[in-house]
């Protein structure tokens, strides 16, 4: 549903990213690690169509992200990293404005309001101002607008930053009960998250993919017994 052909970006002298390319399927949650600097963000946003690629380009549950930008990003859910809310809203507000602005009918978007604001366990504090909120709240507001829509890919970076341990295996429960439906890539630097969450992994480094496997799959390429061992030596290797 996600595939990545050969993208490819700098800036200046630089080279953030050189010929990434991947697939997420429909039913798989891919991880996607890489140490600070490795080209991860950039490359989100090349996925979410937010940066164009020099090279290379994105395709969206088949369609060619930059012959049909618009319909592309329909079918995306994204969460950036440190996603920015307005304070003043509430949640529900905050689903309201999201909703509205992706053309749902009022009636349909107050029911499915009423869904992510259960599944998220957001329904006390749904007309708090997120100004109020604390920050494990203020993150799952942005995750509730990221999967609003009920878009059929889901790009989350950094998706459970700020949940608290409960907070966080309750969020890995709900992305696995999504996934059969839903192609999910999740940046993240947490290494038991990936583990616990991912079907597969892909480990980012200096701009390029240095490996691509289940846990299992990566431990026995590196000799491994530990996937934080794993990853080191991978990230090291390049």
């Amino acid at each position: 549903m996600l595939q990545a052909h050969q993208l490819g970006k700098s800036f200046g002298q630089t080279i953030a990213v050189k010929d990434v390319s991947f697939t997420v399927k429909r039913g798989e949650i891919v991880g996607f690690l890489g140490p600070n600097g490795a080209g991860k963000s950039t490359s989100i946003r090349m996925l979410a169509a937010l940066l164009t690629p020099d090279h290379g380009f994105v395709e969206i549950d088949g369609i060619h992200v930059h012959d049909d930008l618009t319909r592309a990003r329909h079918q995306l859910g994204y969460l950036p990293e440190g996603a920015p809310l307005y304070l003043e809203l509430t949640p529900r507000q905050s689903l309201q404005f999201c909703l509205s602005f992706a053309g749902w009918t009022t009636h349909a978007s107050t029911k499915r309001i009423e869904q992510v604001l259960e599944v998220l366990a957001l329904g006390a504090h749904a007309d708090q101002p997120v100004a109020t909120l604390s920050k494990g709240f203020s993150r799952r507001t942005a995750l509730a607008l990221a999967l609003a829509t009920d878009a059929n890919i889901l790009l989350l970076d950094e998706p459970f930053d700020g949940f608290d341990p409960i907070q966080a295996k309750a969020g890995r429960a709900l992305l696995q009960e999504l996934s059969p439906d839903k192609a999910i890539l999740i940046c993240t630097h947490s290494l038991a998250e990936a583990e616990a969450v991912c079907d597969r992994i892909l480990v980012l480094n200096q701009g390029q993919v240095v490996a691509s496997g289940t846990v299992p799959e990566l431990l026995a390429q590196t000799g491994t017994s530990q996937f934080e061992d794993a990853f080191c030596q991978l990230v090291a290797a390049k």
